[in-house]
């Protein structure tokens, strides 16, 4: 299956695709409008400027409190003039940048044992926010304040979303599972409908008024497909009606002037023109009572019901016995249980197995004898030693007015359809194999 024309694949790309662009700009768009409810965000910026500051705070060989320079710093320093800082322990005050109210009284929460403070100052009039967090570094306890960062709003959004790593682990997850579960639930929300109407297309037996495809139940999307493969069975089935009538009517209509002919072919006094036409006509004869067979079979469902293989075939044996005997070949039949029982069409599969004794005895001529074996849980087997059929026209064969080969005029060629079709309406299959030592192997195989 090629999954660029898969409609699962297809609908688990898209809802994944959503899911995350949906989940990624949920997220953006709630820091931005939390951030744009403050007429500053500086705070933002200050507070990532403390977590850079507590990193380079150290103290040196003396045991004096120092900040340490680092890229990080000199950044922010070179890209926001306005950026200060204050560091401060007990003994010690670190300054850099124009710090609002170092020379006044203003200093806004200095010297203050604090865990976390906010406040505002103006800058170039401009009011930005600054913040004061009391912070446990490499020197000990220092009380760390920071600001004067005018960040932009992407600025801001990038720095919140660079902070919160354990929140961005949660929608990664909570994205992956989504995937997941669009990857395992879709294609089975999606394919088990297709593949139940593909079940029940599978079952469709093809006779007349047969099975269709269930309308109810079936999602709307599927409905115009099912309703058009059931408008185009009931068109099937008419052509096929069509057909089966005319060939049911052709062959009763030829029947009767099929006997009149032969009582008047008795009156021909040649006895071996007359014995000649008379074959002539029992050929046409047999050929029009198995077209009737062929359309009967056909033309309406089978009543299927136990019937045991065993009695069918063993009375089936019973009624060719004389003809056999006629041409000089025994017959025998075999059966390993007294009785194996299958569900069919007792009248289809009496006719498949005649045809295929009759098939034996007309072709096989070699056959010093034929086998009729039944064995467990449902098959049966033909079995000849006469000329056997060529491995490259066994699947020809079982084709209506195919002869295998065989160049006598006896047959139309249609006994062994016949048998093809009764076992294709069982469900069953029919298979040719070579008889050990020459020779033709039917076998007939019903379901368990």
């Amino acid at each position: 299956m090629r999954l660029g024309r898969s409609i699962t694949f297809l609908a688990t790309i898209a809802i994944a695709t959503v899911s995350a662009l949906v989940m990624v700009g949920a997220t953006i768009v709630t820091i931005v409008v939390v951030m744009a409810m403050d007429e500053d965000n500086s705070s933002i910026g200050a507070t990532s400027a403390v977590q850079t500051l507590k990193e380079a705070i150290a103290r040196d060989a003396q045991g004096r409190l120092m900040v340490e320079p680092n890229g990080k710093l000199a950044a922010l320093a070179r890209n926001y003039p306005s950026f200060w800082y204050v560091v401060s322990d007990d003994r010690t005050t670190l300054l850099s940048g124009e710090v609002p109210g170092q020379n006044s009284q203003e200093t806004p929460v200095r010297q203050s044992r604090i865990k976390y403070a906010q406040f505002e100052f103006l800058s170039d009039e401009k009011r930005l926010v600054g913040v004061a967090v009391s912070e446990e570094t490499r020197a000990g306890q220092v009380l760390i304040e920071a600001g004067g960062l005018p960040l932009s709003m992407l600025e801001n959004t990038l720095i919140v979303l660079s902070n919160n790593g354990p929140l961005l682990v949660l929608y990664g997850l909570i994205l992956l599972a989504t995937i997941a579960s669009a990857v395992l639930v879709m294609p089975r929300l999606i394919a088990r409908p297709v593949r139940q109407a593909a079940a029940e297309a599978e079952a469709i037996d093809g006779v007349p008024g047969g099975r269709r495809l269930a309308d109810a139940g079936t999602p709307a999307e599927l409905k115009p497909l099912v309703g058009a493969f059931n408008r185009a069975l009931e068109r099937i089935d008419a052509a096929a009606a069509s057909q089966r009538n005319f060939l049911s009517n052709a062959a009763h209509e030829l029947r009767t002037p099929l006997t009149k002919l032969r009582m008047k072919l008795e009156g021909v006094p040649d006895e071996t023109i007359r014995a000649s036409l008379v074959a002539d006509v029992q050929h046409l004869s047999a050929t029009v009572t198995t077209l009737l067979h062929l359309a009967r079979l056909s033309g309406q469902p089978l009543a299927f019901a136990p019937v045991d293989l065993v009695a069918l075939c063993r009375a089936a044996v019973a009624e060719v016995a004389p003809t056999a005997l006629d041409r000089d070949i025994d017959i025998d039949f075999r059966a390993d249980d007294p009785v194996v029982v299958v569900r069919g069409a007792e009248a289809a599969i009496r006719a498949a197995v005649t045809n295929l004794i009759e098939n034996a005895l007309r072709h096989a001529k070699a056959t010093p004898s034929i086998v009729v074996e039944v064995t467990a849980p449902g098959r049966i087997r033909v079995i000849d030693s006469g000329c056997g059929i060529a491995v490259e026209t066994r699947d020809v064969v079982l084709r209506p007015f195919i002869r295998g080969g065989h160049d006598d005029t006896e047959g139309a060629g249609l006994g062994l359809a016949i048998v093809a079709q009764v076992m294709s309406m069982h469900g069953g299959s029919v298979t040719i194999d070579e008889t050990p030592g020459g020779g033709a192997t039917f076998t007939l195989t019903f379901p368990a």
